[in-house]
Parts: structure tokens; sequence; C-alpha cells
């Protein structure tokens, strides 16, 4: 069996996490997997590359840069990847048995030539929708818009991502609608939540829609599992209390919310621990990470964490919720369909209001989900929940079924 599986980065961010531990996975089932990736650092190859098995990189700086600058202003990809970019990607699709999309926006190619050198091929899709992009005109996320269940048009946030300068939503919503009709007989679609499974399902009747959560990837879980946690009941320390906030894009104030973190570190005692680029916040009592690529260091850092914050309200999934949760750190989640989705599933509440958390860090005191609770037993309710081994499995049922 020879899957192909396609996501824009290599390991940068939740999707790529999830792609990149699939594609190992596979190899290790003995499954002939292969990893394209658009681009890498600037634009670049990716760091990473060197230590991947069977992987290589679509785009080049060339192609991306411009992609860029021209999505920024008209909301579209111009550029198809040309050179040895090209030539390999139309190679490993052709000797592909099924072709797994993932992320395919954000400056690496264009979704029609991908639709139609696929097509060409006669192979079939999975796609895996970590986010909405498959059913938006452009947005990758959409809050509380509705616009994209009735085409797109006048789009009031264009600067959500991947932004653009002028509204070209409505051509682009009909472009990829039309496609993802031309190819719904030879496509399955699977979301990481229930929630937006349901939404593509309803918006997508032609297609077969099914979900498989995300989980926790084999480095990560092997880290987890060597780092002694002690069996101490879970409390938040009274003198000081160390906070976590982990994204992507720390000043995304669709993921962070800036204005409580800064009300956050004039408590007494908060010491805010931040990973992830771009980090708005340099007071006294912060210590930033920057991005952490090793897996073991990850835990390390999260494990000496007392608290984890989740603010992000568009999230589909909210992978670094679970990541907090295994290494024994307590959660609190600001309410939406993602931590609904996933903290209720293992009997952990969402908080309702912003002001909440504020009052629960100046107290020193945890919501009751938390009593009797230890780092250690916190720590493997969730490692067997999110197995990997059981997500691959599903996924090899698929591509079964598809070949």
């Amino acid at each position: 069996m020879n899957i192909l599986q396609i996501n824009v980065c290599l390991d940068k961010g939740g999707a790529a996490k999830v792609a990149l531990d699939l594609h190992n996975n596979l190899l290790s089932f003995n499954i002939n997997s292969r990893f394209a990736y658009g681009w890498g650092n600037r634009g670049g190859m990716s760091s990473s590359e060197i230590s991947v098995k069977s992987c290589f990189r679509v785009g080049s700086r060339l192609q991306v840069i411009p992609n860029y600058l021209f999505h920024s202003i008209l909301g579209i990809d111009l550029f198809n990847p040309y050179g040895i970019g090209r030539k390999n990607l139309i190679e490993a699709i052709q000797l592909a048995d099924v072709i797994h999309l993932h992320v395919v926006h954000s400056y690496f190619i264009k979704f029609t030539w991908l639709v139609k050198a696929i097509q060409r091929a006669k192979k079939p899709i999975v796609w895996t929708t970590h986010d909405y992009w498959a059913v938006t005109g452009r947005c990758a996320s959409v809050g509380e818009c509705n616009k994209w269940k009735s085409g797109c048009g006048n789009c009031p946030k264009l600067s959500s991502y991947p932004s653009a300068y002028f509204d070209n939503t409505r051509a682009q919503f009909k472009r990829k609608r039309g496609l993802l009709e031309e190819i719904s007989s030879d496509l399955v679609m699977v979301a990481p939540s229930k929630f937006l499974a349901s939404e593509l399902a309803a918006n997508l009747p032609n297609i077969e829609v099914l979900h498989i959560p995300n989980w926790l990837d084999e480095k990560f879980q092997i880290a987890c599992r060597n780092h002694q946690l002690p069996n101490d009941i879970i409390r938040l320390p009274i003198n000081n209390v160390k906070v976590l906030i982990v994204a992507n894009n720390l000043n995304d104030p669709s993921k962070v919310n800036v204005d409580l973190i800064n009300k956050l570190l004039k408590i007494r005692g908060v010491e805010l621990h931040c990973i992830g680029s771009n980090s708005p916040f340099t007071e006294g009592n912060v210590k930033n990470y920057g991005e952490i690529s090793n897996r073991e260091q990850m835990v390390e850092v999260v494990s000496s964490c007392d608290v984890a914050l989740f603010t992000s309200e568009i999230d589909t999934f909210g992978l670094v919720m679970i990541e907090a949760l295994a290494c024994g750190v307590p959660v609190l989640a600001i309410e939406s369909k993602a931590s609904r989705e996933v903290l209720l599933d293992i009997g952990i509440k969402p908080i309702a209001i912003f002001s909440d958390i504020l009052k629960i860090i100046s107290s020193r005191s945890l919501p009751s989900e938390y009593d009797n609770k230890t780092k250690s037993s916190l720590k493997f309710s969730v490692l067997d929940k999110f197995s990997r081994e059981t997500a691959t499995k599903l996924y090899l049922d698929i591509y079964k079924r598809l070949i």
C-alpha cells in the first residue's frame, strides 16, 4: 500500500504534528508512506527534513514568497510548484494508491492545480480537515461568522488567517465547491472533532465525512511516559504559580487573549511561561521559550508548570489542551466548541467567562473536577484515551476501503 501525505508544513503546528506522526506510524506498520510538505524555514527547507524518512519539499522560496505577497492582497495563491519539487510531487501522486491531504492552503500550491493533478492520476483522496478552509472562501477559522454556509462574499474578517486585502471570497468559494463536487465520489473527509464533522456533513451532503480525533504523537507520548510525576493531589501553590500558554503565534488574538494575560501578570505570584513565537509578553515575571521542537524538552517545560491556559475560541480540536493534561498539568480553557468536546469527554468543564480564570488564579483554587486527582492519574487518563495506535488503524481501514 502506497500513501502520500501532503501538508503545508513538515512539523510546525498541530496539523503537521498529527500528519507527520501518522506518516511515521504507517511506516512502523510497514506501509509505504511518503510525506510531501510545502515549505519550512522562511519558505525554504524545514530544519527537520533530514531526520524524517521518505519526505520531500514541494515549494521553494521563489514560489512561496510571491504566493504570500499575492495572497495577502488578493486572497489567492497564484504560483504552482516548479522544478524538482513539482516533478517529485507529480511522480509521488502517480505512485500512490491514496492521496491523504491535510492543510493544503497558505502559499505553497494552487488548490485547483493540486486537485487536477490528482484527478489526472485517478487517485482516491482522504482529506483530514484540520480547520474550516475546505468549506470557506478563504478563512481557516470561522469564529461566529456563518457566511460560509451561504457562499461567502462581503467578508467581515479579511484579516483572518490567511489574510487578504481585497475580498475575493465569493469567487473562491464557488471555485472550491465546484472542485469538491468533481471529486466527491473519490473523496473521504475526516474531521478531528465531532462538531466539525457534523458541520461538514451538513454542508457537503454528497461527500462522506468521518470523525477521527487527533492524538498525541509518538515522541510526545514516550517522553510523557518516561517523565516521572509526583503522586500528590493537584493544587495551585500559595506563593508562585507557573502559568503556561502555548501557541504557534503568541501574538495571534484569535488564539491568545492578550488582555487576559496582561491582567493575569498583575496578580501576585504569577509567573508566565510561554511556548511559541512572537510573544508580546516581556515583563520580568515572564519566561519565553520560543518554539520548542524537541518533544522531551516540551514535556519537561510543560510538566514544570502548575496550570495551563487555553483561550482560543476558534480551534477545531485544541491539541495543546491534551498535551498539557498528558503532562499532569490542569487546564483552564475558555468555553468553545473545541474545549467542550475535548474536555467534557474526560470530565472537565470549560470556563464560562475570562474573568473566572483570573478569580481561579487569584484564589489559588482549581475547579472541583480536579479534586482528588494527582498529576500521575491525570496523565494516564489522557494517554489512554488519545491513542495513536487506534487512530492509525482507523485511517488504515479508510485507505483499504478506497483502494
